[in-house]
């Protein structure tokens, strides 16, 4: 997958290019079957089964439709079944037979229902908390344009995505919204949830924030602070919600406490948020991240490097919808990122991996991504003070850098010796920042496909940011090349936030004035050259007071190879710079040490 970030270039995630590609593609193979079949498809096959998420209620799907010949669908209990729950299909047998069977895990099936009525049940009693498969097909073949699935589970308290959240300093940082936004599907398992909201205009009479909520189910209190840690609002009464408004409060940032009345828990409520409109022409660009199986330290760290990209990216973007893991419509302002901590392989090789697997039509930027960090690697990184590069490079990829290139058109030479980038404006930083006149980027040629065509060339740009490897670097420029590389993208950037970068060279112009004279040189396709030691140590090589470049005859005007010749008043091709700093580049390594 593109957004693969590793220590060396030699160990990659190749197997992980798939879901990039899929991520992509599906909205197109969806957008054309819209006419036939129902949202959930591709779900024809158990490997493909449409997910219904980690059920801890009664769930419920209506208006589906049977198109083809199976439709596929998992869900997991949290405990074991009673003799009250089940999986029931319901439709209208006039319009179309079907049948109802469940699968455990392993694809074993456990239970069939093929009756002759509107509706097929499977009992769920006596089943192990864990995930199971339905599959519904039609008796003979037969299609059906309208049926529903619901599903009676043990009823069980598990915590929402938002977690962990349970104190003010561990508050989940939302979006700052525009527009109303209700975020449904939230729980209430222990004692406390916490959310940091950022309004951009003056609060009106208007303007609140509420829960919505079952009383039966565990009664909910609703607080409102400031950044100093006061209580401004509370709601505490006794029905199935709980508002405060936001009337006469300043532009800025404030905490949500949700917690329970007497401490009472409860499995289901939803946050909703109507803010103060913000000032007129006023635009940001939001990250929000879903953040699991991180500490609260690492938790900062990754806030810290959204918080980047918001000044980096200035530009609002169209509003979105998502559909998450447990099928609840979310609404996206500007960027919504899953963000996990998985094991992968081990301390080492593969740090992290990212892609953005929901575009926008048009444009392709990203409206939805993952990323997901190896728990073996977490805490060697932050102890190490690296941990933010890695999360900000990753980031980078699920805002599309290396990850819709192709798709907008950006990349020359994909696959081959010198892929090129080809956004104008990055070109015209890279140009300013190396002294050259070249008319593309260089992109990393060498590595799998979670690297190579993705980033930066490593041998030209060294420790810049978008590059495909840590290395040893202990700092890691954001470059104006990669800000400028997002505005070829379509985003609206500014290009003040970039960090000072310094490429790891000099531009070859003070390379080329320190060439000195040439000794003999066999075969006579060559010239062997001397690099003085200024232009060494412009270099980064210190440890000789020259060093020997072979520069390929094709590049420069000389006389017969076998008589001295004095380089520095040789005039080089123009394809030599761009030649020299893209596929040269491996050469000077060997060579001098260090690379353009």
């Amino acid at each position: 997958m593109p957004g693969v970030f590793v220590h060396s270039r030699h160990n990659r995630l190749g197997q992980k290019q798939r879901f990039r590609r899929l991520g992509v593609e599906s909205l197109e193979d969806r957008s054309l079957l819209a006419a036939l079949d129902d949202p959930w498809e591709e779900n024809d096959t158990l490997k493909t089964a449409a997910e219904f998420g980690r059920l801890n209620l009664p769930y419920a799907v209506e208006s589906l439709v049977l198109a083809d010949s199976n439709d596929w669908y998992r869900f997991t209990m949290n405990a074991k079944g009673g003799a009250i729950h089940n999986a029931t299909l319901a439709f209208q047998h006039a319009l179309g037979d079907l049948n109802l069977e469940l699968f455990n895990a392993s694809g074993i099936r456990l239970k069939t229902s093929a009756g002759v009525t509107d509706s097929e049940r499977v009992s769920l009693s006596g089943l192990a908390a864990g995930t199971y498969y339905l599959r519904v097909f039609g008796a003979s073949g037969a299609t059906n344009p309208d049926y529903s699935v619901s599903i009676d589970v043990p009823r069980t308290f598990v915590d929402d995505r938002y977690e962990q959240s349970d104190t003010r300093s561990t508050a989940r940082r939302l979006d700052t919204p525009r527009s109303p936004r209700t975020i449904p599907n939230l729980a209430l398992a222990d004692s406390h949830d916490w959310y940091r909201l950022t309004t951009l205009g003056a609060g009106t009479s208007s303007d609140a924030v509420a829960v919505n909520f079952e009383h039966a189910l565990g009664n909910l209190t609703l607080e409102l602070y400031n950044t100093s840690g006061q209580r401004i609002g509370l709601s505490d009464g006794a029905g199935n919600s709980e508002q405060i408004s936001l009337d006469g409060l300043a532009a800025g940032s404030y905490f949500i406490h949700v917690l329970g009345a007497g401490g009472a828990k409860n499995p289901r409520y939803a946050l909703v948020i109507d803010p103060p409109d913000p000032p007129p022409g006023s635009t940001t660009f939001d990250i929000d991240l879903n953040l699991s199986g991180l500490t609260v330290s690492q938790q900062a760290i990754f806030a810290q490097a959204a918080a980047k990209w918001e000044t980096v990216i200035v530009g609002e973007l169209p509003n979105a919808t998502f559909v998450d893991a447990g099928n609840a419509l979310v609404a996206v302002d500007d960027l919504l990122i899953d963000a996990s901590a998985i094991a992968i392989d081990g301390v080492g090789n593969v740090l992290g991996q990212s892609a953005p697997d929901l575009v926008r039509g048009g444009s392709f930027l990203p409206i939805h991504g993952i990323m997901e960090f190896d728990t073996a690697d977490l805490a060697v990184l932050e102890a190490s003070g690296k941990l933010l590069a890695v999360v900000t490079h990753e980031i980078g990829h699920v805002l599309g850098f290396g990850t819709i290139w192709q798709l907008k058109g950006l990349l020359l030479g994909a696959g081959g010796t010198n892929p090129r980038f080809t956004g104008h404006q990055a070109v015209v930083a890279y140009n300013s920042i190396f002294g050259t006149a070249v008319s593309a980027v260089p992109v990393e040629n060498t590595g799998g496909a979670g690297t190579r065509d993705s980033h930066w060339r490593e041998t030209v740009f060294g420790n810049e940011l978008m590059t495909g490897a840590l290395g040893t670097a202990t700092t890691f420029p954001l470059s104006r090349i990669t800000v400028a590389a997002m505005a070829d993208l379509g985003y609206k950037v500014d290009l003040s936030a970039a960090d000072a970068y310094t490429p790891p060279g000099a531009p070859l112009q003070a390379l080329a004035a320190g060439l000195t004279s040439s000794s003999m040189l066999l075969p006579a396709s060559r010239i062997v050259a001397t690099v003085s030691y200024s232009a060494a140590q412009s270099l980064g090589s210190s440890a000789a007071s020259s060093v020997e470049l072979v520069l390929p005859r094709m590049f420069v005007t000389s006389g017969p190879a076998s008589s001295p010749t004095n380089l520095r008043a040789l005039p080089l091709a123009p394809a030599f710079v761009d030649w020299l700093l893209t596929d040269w580049s491996s050469v000077l390594d060997d060579l001098v040490g260090r690379t353009f």
